[in-house]
C-alpha cells in the first residue's frame, strides 16, 4: 500500500480497561471489557463479533468504543476478532 502521512500510527488501537476492586482497593486489568479506538460508525461491526455482548460509544469520543465480552468466550481471542472485523470492514469501503 501507499504511505499515508497523516500522523495516525494505526487504524485500530485496543487498550485494556482498568478497574479497582472496591473490597481490596487493588487495580487490575478487566477480563470482561476493553476499549477500542477505531473509525467512527464501527459500533455495528464490533457488535456483530461472536462473544461481544455490548458496545458503548458516543460523546465526546466518536471513535472510542467500550466493548463488553461474554465471559464464556476467550477474552484475547475476542480482542483479535474485533480488530480483524474492523480492519476488514475498513478495506471494503476503499
Amino acid at each position: 500500500g501507499e504511505c499515508r502521512m497523516n500522523g495516525k500510527k494505526k487504524d485500530v488501537l485496543i487498550e485494556d480497561k482498568m478497574y479497582t476492586d472496591n473490597r481490596t482497593g487493588v487495580e487490575s486489568v478487566s477480563d470482561r471489557t476493553f476499549v477500542v479506538w477505531a473509525g467512527a460508525g464501527m459500533k455495528d461491526v464490533i457488535s456483530a463479533v461472536s462473544g461481544v455482548v455490548a458496545v458503548y460509544s458516543g460523546q465526546p469520543y466518536e471513535t472510542k468504543y467500550d466493548v463488553f465480552v461474554d465471559p464464556r468466550y476467550e477474552f484475547e481471542f475476542i480482542k483479535r476478532e474485533v480488530e480483524a472485523a474492523i480492519l476488514c470492514k475498513g478495506d471494503s469501503t476503499v
